[in-house]
């Protein structure tokens, strides 16, 4: 009897530490200046949470390639993403991604956040002066600490994603 109650609590206790990680998309594209810019927001997260979370590269311009998307990442040190050409646009249609960069986390197949990396930018071009705010990285911490959390969204802004007709 005591056997089996010591196999049972040993059961429940590996479930209950054997969460899944979190799964980030963020939707890229290799020329886009917003991009650009939140690779050092990106690298930030990586340093964070690279061992905690599946993160993938999304590209979903046209232009993109296998070639091009490792180039892009390789040169701004984003190797621990992997890289997916959205070449049918099916992941961006499906997260309903409007822009690039924009994010998707996921967690057991629930919606935890979508929107902007950080609030660098206030609108298109226009960068925010002063304190800025590492969305992602704050997601990301409380999600370790707190798989049950919510969060608000923010809007991404960043570069148009032009969807093509089939």
């Amino acid at each position: 009897m005591r056997l089996l109650i010591l196999a049972t609590l040993m059961s429940i206790g590996t479930l209950l530490t054997a969460q899944s990680k979190p799964q980030v998309y963020v939707f890229m594209a290799e020329k886009c200046p917003v991009c650009i810019y939140m690779t050092n927001p990106l690298q930030q997260v990586l340093d964070a949470h690279e061992n905690n979370a599946e993160f993938y590269a999304v590209f979903p311009v046209r232009t993109s390639s296998l070639k091009t998307a490792r180039k892009f990442l390789k040169e701004n040190a984003l190797d621990a993403l992997t890289p997916m050409i959205d070449s049918d646009q099916s992941y961006s249609k499906s997260f309903d991604a409007k822009v690039t960069p924009e994010v998707v986390v996921m967690l057991d197949d629930e919606l935890k956040y979508k929107g902007r990396i950080s609030d660098a930018y206030r609108a298109p071009g226009k960068m925010k002066h002063g304190k800025r705010s590492n969305d992602l990285l704050h997601v990301l911490n409380i999600l370790k600490e707190n798989p049950a959390a919510t969060f608000t969204n923010h809007k991404a802004i960043g570069c148009f994603i032009t969807y093509h007709a089939k």
